[in-house]
């Protein structure tokens, strides 16, 4: 129903190391995307927050893109904690410890 592409922070290290986000133990979310006509985002998020917090992660974290997926995220439980220099695009946190 709905999918999400994982990977550790190395890519956007700088900006975890800005925003000191726990970024050893943590995954960053590249992307996310909904496969069927109902909203599954915000239950993917839960779930996959769910499962990593019991694997002892430390934190989700993801690049708000606009409006829509930045409200998807802070639905979800994840707080913004700055913009990334560059951009200007807000940097979205949610700490599983």
């Amino acid at each position: 129903m709905a999918g999400a592409w994982l990977h550790d922070s190395t890519p956007f290290r700088y900006i975890a190391e800005l925003y000191r986000i726990e970024h050893e133990n943590s995954y960053f979310i590249r992307r996310i995307s909904n496969f069927a006509p109902r909203e599954w985002l915000d239950t993917l998020l839960k779930l996959l927050a769910e499962k990593l917090r019991a694997e002892g992660k430390e934190c989700i974290w993801t690049l708000g893109l606009d409006e829509y997926t930045d409200m998807l995220f802070k639905r979800a439980g994840f707080a913004e904690v700055g913009k990334t220099p560059r951009t200007g695009h807000p940097v979205l946190v949610l700490r599983l410890r």
